[in-house]
């Protein structure tokens, strides 16, 4: 699900700066890179994660529970970050019916932070960053509920990392898969009105706030760094770019999927949970969709009262077309014709540099 619009859009933002590998390698390396730099301050830095969706989450288990045959609960966290799914599962699972967890990421980084998160939690959590400790297990071992959280918009190619999953999971497995960038919302004209009007009204405001002067001048003296700026730095250091191509770039490249504005939706990039349904037929069936975020980027926690007031007005006449979305989906024991092994119409594994 690498789609040739988007792939091609973005190829041309890193002409300048000399790309050395494929697109799809490029994306793999930035990510570890910029999360290396982030994994410290994930956790605080996200209040839209981790005010936002433990309640979201509350709902996801409740459906995934209905779904799941009875007896022993094997869990795949895949791509686990700090740990905020798993911490959820455990928190709302009952604890007699887990029988396993295995925790993985190929952020080393990412991991020491699940770690401290998680073990106190599950003290037989597995966690690793290497797929073939995943996947060497025998099949009466196989996980039938995957979690993932603030994954897929990721990945340069869904279909290669959901094969992956599909080859450890049982037959009748439930995925969870919270907090993706919805395309929707910027193909939504009353949003998009709100959300230009919100940012106008915005720019205002932060003339008239001085820590916004102190953290530019921070940034200017070079006190003030980003996972996005240590990225880019250490991408022409180990040979990834010829020269250092700016944050917003490498933010893209990190956040494939995510779209914003209207003209980055209509280049591809951004995830549609009716087209994934569409595409996922005969593969997974969609149990459970929740959408939320109606001003774009911004957590609509801190807005001013009259802004998350237009936010619930939004919600209320839009229910699909949040910004972004959360989905709960069943694995279908009898595949139709339709295979993760052929390409989905639409996509493509993009090599462009």
């Amino acid at each position: 699900m690498m789609t040739t619009d988007n792939a091609q859009w973005l190829a041309r933002q890193i002409a300048p700066y000399g790309p050395t590998r494929p697109q799809p390698q490029l994306i793999e390396e930035l990510n570890r890179l910029y999360h290396a730099c982030e994994a410290k301050d994930y956790d605080r830095k996200h209040a839209e994660i981790h005010k936002q969706l433990p309640g979201v989450w509350s709902d996801l288990i409740n459906t995934a529970m209905a779904a799941l045959p009875q007896g022993p609960i094997r869990i795949l966290d895949y791509g686990c970050g700090t740990g905020f799914e798993a911490g959820c599962l455990l928190k709302h699972l009952p604890q007699d019916r887990v029988s396993g967890l295995t925790c993985f990421d190929l952020s080393p980084e990412m991991l020491d932070e699940c770690r401290r998160n998680i073990s106190p939690l599950f003290a037989a959590v597995r966690l690793t960053q290497n797929w073939r400790e995943v996947s060497g297990e025998t099949n009466d071992q196989n996980y039938n509920l995957v979690a993932t959280n603030s994954l897929l918009h990721h990945l340069p190619d869904i279909w290669a990392t959901l094969r992956q999953i599909e080859s450890v999971i049982a037959e009748d497995a439930v995925w969870i898969a919270g907090h993706e960038p919805s395309a929707r919302y910027y193909r939504n004209a009353e949003c998009v009105a709100e959300l230009d009007r919100f940012r106008g009204e915005r720019r205002w405001r932060r003339y008239l706030t001085p820590a916004n002067y102190w953290n530019r001048a921070r940034a200017l003296l070079g006190l003030r760094s980003s996972p996005a700026h240590f990225a880019a730095r250490r991408a022409v250091e180990v040979g990834l770019f010829q020269s250092c191509p700016p944050e917003s770039i490498v933010s893209r490249m990190v956040d494939f999927h995510v779209p914003h504005s209207e003209a980055e939706a209509a280049a591809g990039r951004g995830l549609d949970f009716k087209l994934l349904a569409d595409e996922l037929r005969g593969r997974w069936k969609l149990l459970y969709v929740r959408t939320y975020a109606f001003m774009g980027p911004f957590y609509e926690g801190r807005l001013p009262r009259r802004w998350r007031r237009i936010c619930q007005e939004l919600a209320r006449r839009h229910p699909d077309d949040g910004a972004n979305f959360c989905t709960v989906w069943k694995r279908d024991a009898n595949p139709g014709p339709r295979s993760l092994e052929q390409e989905a119409p639409g996509s493509q594994t993009d090599s462009a540099d």
